[in-house]
Formats: C-alpha cells, sequence, structure tokens
C-alpha cells in the first residue's frame, strides 16, 4: 500500500518559479509556475526521492517570504524563507 506525498508551495507574492521534484515514478520533473502557489499530490510506494526545490530569481523579487512544505501520510515538514534578501542573483532553495 502507498502512502500519500504532497509537495507545496506558498510564496506571499506572485511571480514566475521553477520546482524541481521526483514524480510518483521516481522520475526527475521540473515545472514551470507563474503565480504565488503550486502543490501536487499523489500515493507513492516503496523507497523514493522525496526533496522538493525552488528556484527564484531575485530581479522579481522585492521582498516577501516563500514556504517549501512536504507532507508524507501526516508528517509534515516545511522550511520558511525570507526573500528580502537580494543579495542573489538566483538560487534554488530545498526542502530535503
Amino acid at each position: 500500500m502507498g502512502v500519500r506525498l504532497i509537495f507545496s508551495v506558498k510564496l506571499t507574492t506572485s511571480l514566475f518559479f521553477l520546482v524541481k521534484f521526483f514524480d510518483e515514478n521516481n522520475n526527475p520533473k521540473i515545472v514551470g509556475v507563474t503565480g504565488n502557489s503550486w502543490s501536487w499530490e499523489n500515493q507513492v510506494f516503496g523507497n523514493r526521492q522525496n526533496r522538493i526545490s525552488v528556484f527564484i530569481r531575485n530581479t522579481a523579487v522585492g521582498s516577501g517570504t516563500l514556504r517549501i512544505i512536504r507532507t508524507i501520510s501526516e508528517e509534515i515538514s516545511q522550511v520558511e524563507i525570507d526573500l528580502s534578501d537580494c543579495s542573489f542573483y538566483g538560487r534554488w532553495y530545498s526542502l530535503d
């Protein structure tokens, strides 16, 4: 029997960002999203990658917050990142 896996990304501002994750077949996926949120949910089986990463360019961000959330069954892991630091050009943020 599989477990329910949910990946979510939430931003305080609307912009274009990339999300990198592994799908239900453990294949790497990168999707481009315009907006302030994204989520993916599926039943997964066996050992698999549960990492999710989000790429944001600083040219699109003035300030705000990025929240990356992973839910496996009922266990929730999340990281919240302050995007007001404009010292980067573009960067991947990850939840391992």
